[in-house]
């Protein structure tokens, strides 16, 4: 990194932090499975987020008060990263891993497009092409047939679909809000409006009376839970936001690939999981789509 500007290597640091919460985030599906066998959504939803909170709350209980400058920006901030998560619980309950992972590649397209629609940033046809394409990849995924339980329902690809659109527009509004909190406030404020919504949902849902059953489960479940509040919500969504704040939005998303390759991996040798045709074709058409879009910009302007 000799002979670079301090810009360039914040942003090749923050691409290798953001690689690393891939990794992490490619067991997501590993760990959700397991702790569904035993508890609900809901109740992993608020469970997960309760172990967040509290391994987040000693770094950030002294300067929660920042938060107070821009607390709606911060809860709608909360709000779409509330939706990703409990989208993603919903959704692998009826889908796989390797179709879960496949679909949040569609992210990258996703990104360009909120930043056209919210943030004026219009496309160039590259980036036209390039999202037309990965979209087409995205729906023969999303659409596997009904009979094909080996990649789960068509209404739970569709709700990982809504989930990726929840978590694209989470990182396009957390880049301009990195300018103004640090990456660890931003998660902290996320997760405390991902924690009221989850435990209104758990006392509509589940009740109280689902409490004993919290209590009977066993070990592989609360490990599980612990790697999904601790490791993935409260280190990794903070590698993340802090990947976003020195890089972008677009190079956060692209992230999605390191965890297809993570989450196929451990879907194949853990779940059992086998890839088709069909998710071979959607996978090629979104990786070509983000390439056109993304990727091959950037060569042709250093040429």
């Amino acid at each position: 990194m000799i002979g670079m500007k301090t810009s360039q290597k914040s942003e090749i640091i923050a691409t290798l932090v953001l690689i690393g919460s891939a990794v992490l985030g490619g067991f997501s599906a590993y760990a959700s499975k397991i702790a569904l066998k035993e508890l609900t959504p809901t109740t992993i939803l608020f469970l997960r987020i309760s172990f967040m909170v509290v391994s987040l709350l000693p770094f950030v209980a002294g300067r929660l008060s920042q938060l107070r400058h821009h607390w709606k920006r911060v809860v709608f901030l909360g709000l779409l990263w509330s939706g990703n998560v409990l989208g993603f619980i919903v959704g692998i309950e009826h889908t796989t891993a390797i179709a879960s992972s496949t679909i949040y590649t569609v992210v990258p397209l996703m990104v360009l497009f909120l930043q056209w629609i919210f943030l004026a940033i219009r496309a160039t046809k590259h980036q036209s092409a390039g999202v037309l394409i990965g979209f087409l990849g995205a729906l023969l995924v999303i659409f596997i047939p009904q009979a094909d339980l080996r990649f789960g329902s068509t209404e739970g690809n569709l709700i990982m679909f809504a989930a990726i659109t929840s978590y694209a527009s989470y990182l396009v509004v957390s880049k301009s809000l990195s300018t103004h909190v640090s990456a660890l406030l931003l998660t902290a404020g996320s997760a405390l409006v991902g924690w009221v919504l989850s435990f209104f949902l758990f006392i509509v849902v589940d009740g109280f009376a689902s409490i004993p059953v919290i209590f009977s489960a066993t070990g592989p479940t609360w490990l599980s839970l612990i790697y999904l509040g601790v490791v993935m919500g409260g280190f990794m969504y903070w590698l993340i936001q802090w990947g976003v704040k020195y890089s972008s939005p677009l190079t956060a998303s692209m992230m999605g690939y390191v965890l297809l390759l993570v989450a196929s991996t451990v879907g194949v040798v853990l779940l059992g999981e086998q890839f088709t045709l069909q998710i071979i074709l959607g996978c090629i058409l979104i990786v070509i789509g983000v390439f056109v879009a993304s990727v091959l910009p950037l060569f042709r302007r250093n040429v």
